[in-house]
């Protein structure tokens, strides 16, 4: 079992951020204040670093990706 440990957290406009571990692995949570029922599969996202874009966009649709929505 993996345990993060390293936590940073940053709050805004009634929405908190927080990054658990460390490292190029992290998992970000984000819970905004307002919103108090999430819809799972609709407020879930996924999200990485791209070196571009456009070529990371290509490489997800030749393997089947379908939607992709915004902003980049």
């Amino acid at each position: 079992m993996y345990i993060l440990t390293n936590k940073t957290t940053f709050s805004t406009f009634g929405t908190e951020i927080v990054f658990l571990g460390e490292g190029e692995t992290r998992v970000e949570l984000i819970r905004n204040e307002k919103n108090n029922s999430p819809e799972y599969g609709k407020d879930i996202s996924l999200g990485f670093v791209a070196g571009s874009i456009d070529k990371e966009i290509g490489r997800l649709k030749a393997a089947g990706v379908t939607a992709i929505p915004g902003p980049f």
